[in-house]
């Protein structure tokens, strides 16, 4: 028997062999009202037997909705999650995590808190009791800085519980959930610029997360092997990847600006580019750039020259803020990569001969050469 009032949508590929920690915190729920909807896209024959398996072990003691698709790639797959679930709400859960106990029963409490709201966030600040929030107050933080929309929904992996009619007005309206690169903010996007309200709670309904199953977002911060797959498998170009956002750079913070400027082009929404706080995007970026070139001890040079070229077209060079920032890890992290933006090329007029004719200063064998007027001096250094 199956329960009406929520569908874990569950996509997994070629996994089997290592997702039984997910397995188990579906099982471990306090509240245990929900099915669990598997999207299989495996492709593998050993898989398919892994899988039937472990489907076997668990059903008699978890509500499973078993779906085989395969041949999609990762966000069709998941796409596909969301147009099967018919439960009265619904939820993407990725097969790397693992469930806090409560989470059943915090969201179910939720529901009968606001049964008219169509969105809910569990957040990692604010307070930890169910309240609504505007829609439009949210997505005017994001602009400010990107950090506000992250800690708005990382409780429950940047994504949302949505209720059944308002998905399907959804996927009515823009012919699918999930439509962009990144694939895991694109239902709150749609949702924060399709409703006025959302409920929220400073909750996190992630307990931990299975390192043995490899992170799509992750593998391309250092250019991966499932990374350089999934863009494959998408039709994706990793130099051209994020081409709403600012700067042009393939890293997950970036991402979810593409991600949030895409989406308010696809609802009409008026967000753009040139609405943000630049410095706060200047200084998110570069931060992330450092924490996962650091974190995987890959050098991507040409990430720093984009960022750096941003800056100058912006005329923000002379930024405290940016600055204070740049000073603090080029003091405090001494690999080479870590350093300040790469010096930009230096740029010359088309009258820069004719002032060199005039005055210019040039030093060869520690002689300095001086020209004014036409009159050349030269100074030895004492002995």
């Amino acid at each position: 028997m199956y329960t009406n009032f929520l569908d874990f949508i569950f996509p997994t590929k070629n996994r089997w062999h290592l997702i039984e920690p997910t397995f188990q915190s579906f099982l471990k729920q306090t509240n245990q009202n929900f099915n669990l909807l598997i999207v299989d896209n495996s492709d593998m024959a050993e898989q398919e037997i892994l899988a039937q398996r472990l489907i076997a072990k668990y059903r008699d003691k978890l509500h499973i909705k078993y779906h085989r698709t395969g041949g999609l790639n990762m966000l069709d797959n998941w796409d596909k999650g969301y147009s099967l679930s018919d439960a009265d709400y619904c939820y993407l859960v990725t097969d790397k995590i693992v469930l806090d106990v409560n989470a059943v029963k915090i969201f179910s409490e939720g529901t009968k808190r606001f049964p008219e709201i169509d969105i809910f966030l569990f957040s990692i600040t604010g307070n930890t009791f169910w309240e609504k929030k505007k829609s439009k107050d949210l997505l005017k933080l994001t602009l400010d800085d990107m950090s506000h929309f992250f800690n708005a929904c990382w409780g429950s992996e940047l994504k949302a519980f949505l209720k059944r009619e308002f998905k399907n007005e959804l996927i009515r309206k823009y012919k699918r959930i999930i439509h962009f690169v990144g694939g895991d903010v694109d239902e709150v996007y749609l949702g924060l610029m399709n409703r006025k309200e959302f409920a929220s709670i400073h909750y996190s309904i992630i307990q931990s997360r299975n390192h043995m199953v490899g992170s799509v977002g992750r593998s391309g911060e250092y250019g991966g092997n499932i990374y350089k797959r999934y863009l494959q498998d998408h039709h994706l170009d990793y130099d051209n990847l994020y081409p709403y956002a600012p700067v042009n750079i393939a890293n997950n913070w970036n991402g979810m600006y593409n991600d949030l400027f895409a989406t308010a082009r696809l609802c009409g929404y008026p967000c753009d580019v040139s609405q943000i706080n630049k410095v706060n995007y200047i200084i998110g970026l570069y931060i992330s750039l450092i924490q996962f070139q650091r974190l995987y001890q890959v050098a991507r040079p040409q990430d720093f020259l984009k960022l750096h070229n941003y800056i100058e077209e912006n005329n923000l060079q002379f930024s405290p803020e940016i600055n204070r920032c740049f000073r603090f890890y080029a003091e405090n992290y001494t690999t080479r990569d870590y350093r300040l933006p790469i010096p930009h090329p230096t740029k010359h007029s088309k009258w820069t001969p004719y002032l060199e004719a005039i005055f210019s200063v040039k030093k060869r064998n520690g002689v300095k050469y001086i020209r004014l007027f036409g009159f050349s001096f030269c100074f030895s250094p004492r002995k």
